[in-house]
């Protein structure tokens, strides 16, 4: 049997930036298995994109990244505009603060993510492709608007503590919380008025254990989207610890849809934070690519 081959992209600065500690665990487990890496470190924003949208997807049996949800969103961007179209299963190793994706696989170190990519099961996962005025990008995980990228901004303050600093940074900014006048068309219906936030997800999970999305699937076609109305800041405050057991959906604030796309045009536009990443602006148009892509599980 031919040996197996992988190509990993590993950001050296991620998360708590051990990200070449992690590339040295897992390769203790291919290495067992008798397989091997091409590990390319990072270098500069989007290099992982650049990389997984230029490489020989021929010569392997897999293309791994090594860091959190923004190596990821960036390698599937690469993937997402190769001019050959080919594909290539990919498989993702936490080394980032939040690793929200991988929550939601219940996937959460790095020798747990190399043993599931060397059983060589895969899913086909679906993509949000998000059309702005200039340009296009793809979501695998969230696109979140308004309070969800105050929130994304703060976090950055707080990366020495990793397993806080979405939950800090959420308390922070709900103090400071401010309703946004918009419009959303879900599927066809228009709908205008002040929210507190937005947040469309692919996954389940975001930031460190927030259920936002609890009916949320990898592979039905559809993104969730979560509306929470115009509310004080007590209100947010109470209804904050809800989104860790799913629970905040039943709140009358919280409005749940599962859409195959959806447009969103606030009246002042403002950047987005997809896949963890500060990105994008709006106004955008989304539309779901059912199974996109092909990840380990």
């Amino acid at each position: 049997m031919a040996r197996k081959r992988y190509y990993v992209i590993a950001n050296p600065i991620g998360g708590s930036k051990n990200g070449l500690e992690i590339v040295r665990e897992i390769k203790q487990v291919f290495d067992a298995a008798d397989a091997d890496l091409m590990i390319h470190e990072t270098s500069w924003s989007l290099h992982a994109r650049e990389i997984a949208q230029n490489i020989d997807v021929d010569n392997y049996d897999g293309l791994i990244t090594v860091g959190g949800d923004g190596t990821a969103h960036e390698a599937i961007n690469g993937l997402m505009n190769r001019k050959d179209g080919k594909k290539i299963p990919l498989g993702m190793v936490p080394g980032g603060s939040g690793n929200s994706f991988l929550y939601g696989l219940d996937c959460h170190d790095s020798v747990n993510a190399a043993n599931r990519i060397l059983t060589g099961n895969t899913q086909n996962i679906d993509v949000a492709k998000i059309i702005m005025k200039d340009s296009i990008l793809y979501s695998f995980n969230i696109i979140g608007w308004g309070l969800i990228t105050a929130i994304a901004r703060t976090s950055e303050k707080f990366r020495w503590w990793p397993k806080q600093r979405y939950n800090l940074s959420t308390v922070i900014e709900l103090v400071q919380l401010q309703a946004r006048s918009t419009k959303l068309i879900i599927d066809e219906t228009v709908i205008d008025g002040d929210i507190s936030f937005l947040i469309a997800c692919n996954t389940p999970y975001t930031g460190v254990g927030m259920k936002m999305a609890p009916k949320a699937k990898l592979d039905d076609g559809k993104i969730d989207i979560i509306v929470v109305k115009e509310a004080s800041r007590l209100q947010m405050l109470k209804l904050f610890p809800k989104v860790f057991d799913g629970s905040h959906i039943d709140s009358d604030l919280v409005d749940y849809y599962q859409v195959k796309k959806f447009e969103l045009i606030p009246a002042e536009n403002d950047i987005l934070d997809i896949d963890g990443e500060i990105t994008g602006i709006t106004p955008i148009k989304v539309e779901m690519i059912s199974k996109a892509i092909e990840i380990f599980v």
